[in-house]
């Protein structure tokens, strides 16, 4: 899955501001689910900030 990560840095110290997947996986997944959209959306942004936090 395709994403981009927009975050700051304070010092040593990173804050994820924004996750976003790209729209076409989301697509795709949601054909391969019958899952809408949107409920895939908030899953993967959950799991890929929370994946992105413990690799710091």
């Amino acid at each position: 899955m395709n994403f981009k990560i927009s975050f700051i840095k304070k010092g040593e110290k990173t804050e994820i501001i924004n996750v976003k997947p790209e729209f076409e996986d989301l697509s795709l997944i949601s054909k391969n689910t019958s899952l809408p959209v949107k409920e895939i959306l908030f899953y993967c942004q959950n799991m890929i900030e929370m994946l992105y936090k413990t690799n710091l």
